[in-house]
């Protein structure tokens, strides 16, 4: 096996550091001392990187008496060592390029471990496989990288290169497909968690497959997770939504007429072209759902995902001695995690309590989340749906309201929306009836 490391560009860095201290810093935001092969290497960093923070002048004379200081002189091989190193690198011209060697070898080495600890568990036949263990390990050695530490000249920079990016893509979010609410939320935006919110039989589901499918028709990749529904009653609806035959029809295939076939094959066409992953099984727990997202977004990418619902996951079976609200307040920030170690939007569904039901308007508000407070504080956006015709049948009004009650970054505001019920499909109210929406630009505190 072809070794997996590069002395010489270790001795690289170490020595463009001696040479070159104010160049520390950069390097240091890019590597660790175990990304270091030799302990030898190793220690020479820590050191050289103490010297550096306490703003201790860096020479051989300097570097020779701390690392004496500290025991390890013996270890690195003496005052030759230190000599050699500054003698090694003409310039620190090249340093990034051999701190990229040096971490490239880390990672490849940090993942021959993790394969040798899958090898492990895989062969014990007594324990658990870990799977979960060791794909988040991956995880964290592909964001090794990630820092976040920056002078506000590099932060002003970097803004501006997002700021020209969401210009050019016109809002930056995974549109939802519905314009009112897309002028409230421009999107569902990246590392950011959002809950959708209602009392049962108000659309919810529906809803979500409308966003999640209106996402995919796009282009974007979105991984559906469905807790409660198999993945056929899912893709029912979606077939039911594009082709305008009714779900039932399509749950009960006895039910489709001779003149039905034609429509339904065309919209299973168009469904089987779209970039989304219905998930059934597999993911009761943040955990699981983490490992399923990382598989989608790892073989075929990811731009979003969607949870239905989050009070049907457990709290990866360690909090078992805790009430409920405990185990869903540590799933909702689990989730909050997940949307920032992908870097793309969560859309979770949640059940409200049912102090919804003891009020005279019906219309949620922030406190009926049901079993948890957490949800309120982890989520950056939280919209209620309210279907009038539930409660009062007789005014027939046919209309859902969408209410976006929190929304971190923007304005908060209804949309008005009108269920297809037969298709499961919802579209934007007629503005004629119900007026051109106007978010409310107040942003809660």
């Amino acid at each position: 096996m072809e070794q997996l490391y590069d002395v010489d560009a270790e001795r690289s860095v170490l020595g463009s550091i001696i040479i070159k201290p104010d160049i520390a810093y950069e390097v240091m935001d890019k590597l660790r001392a175990d990304d270091f092969y030799r302990q030898q290497h190793r220690l020479v960093f820590l050191t050289l990187a103490d010297m550096v923070q306490k703003k201790i002048p860096v020479d051989i004379v300097s570097i020779t008496e701390q690392v004496k200081s500290a025991g390890n002189l013996e270890k690195i091989g003496g005052i030759p060592f230190i000599t050699q190193l500054a003698n090694v690198t003409p310039t620190a011209a090249n340093v990034m390029h051999h701190a990229d060697i040096v971490l490239q070898y880390s990672k490849r080495r940090q993942m021959m471990a993790v394969a040798d600890e899958l090898r492990a568990a895989a062969m014990d036949l007594e324990g658990e496989p870990g799977i979960n263990a060791v794909q988040e390990k991956l995880s964290k050695i592909s964001m090794h990288d990630d820092h976040d530490v920056m002078t506000m000249m590099e932060r002003m920079v970097a803004f501006t290169e997002w700021m020209n990016e969401r210009r050019d893509r016109a809002g930056a979010g995974v549109m939802s497909g519905f314009a009112s609410l897309d002028l409230i939320t421009h999107g569902w935006q990246d590392e950011s968690l959002h809950i959708l919110a209602a009392r049962p039989s108000m659309g919810k589901t529906a809803l979500a497959l409308n966003f999640a499918a209106n996402a995919a028709k796009k282009g974007k990749h979105v991984a559906f997770f469905s807790l409660e529904m198999s993945a056929e009653q899912v893709e029912a609806r979606l077939v039911a939504a594009e082709s305008g035959i009714s779900s039932d029809k399509l749950m009960n295939p006895y039910l489709l007429k001779d003149e039905d076939w034609t429509p339904v094959l065309q919209a299973q066409d168009a469904v089987s072209k779209w970039p989304m992953y219905i998930i059934d099984s597999g993911a009761e727990t943040p955990h699981d759902l983490a490992a399923k997202a990382r598989q989608v977004q790892g073989k075929y990418g990811l731009d979003m995902v969607v949870i239905d619902y989050l009070q049907l996951m457990s709290g990866d079976g360690r909090r078992g001695s805790e009430n409920r609200t405990q185990e869903v307040s540590y799933i909702s920030r689990r989730l909050k995690v997940l949307a920032k170690e992908l870097k793309v939007p969560v859309l979770a569904l949640s059940q409200l309590s049912r102090s919804v039901e003891n009020r005279n308007d019906k219309r949620p508000i922030l406190s009926d989340l049901r079993e948890s407070g957490a949800i309120e504080q982890d989520a950056d956006v939280i919209m209620f749906l309210y279907r009038e015709d539930y409660y009062y049948p007789e005014r027939n009004t046919g209309i859902t309201e969408l209410d976006v009650k929190k929304n971190r970054n923007g304005a908060i505001g209804k949309v008005y929306l009108k269920f297809v019920a037969p298709l499961t499909r919802f579209a934007l109210a007629p503005s004629q009836n119900y007026g051109e929406h106007v978010p409310d630009r107040s942003i809660p505190t």
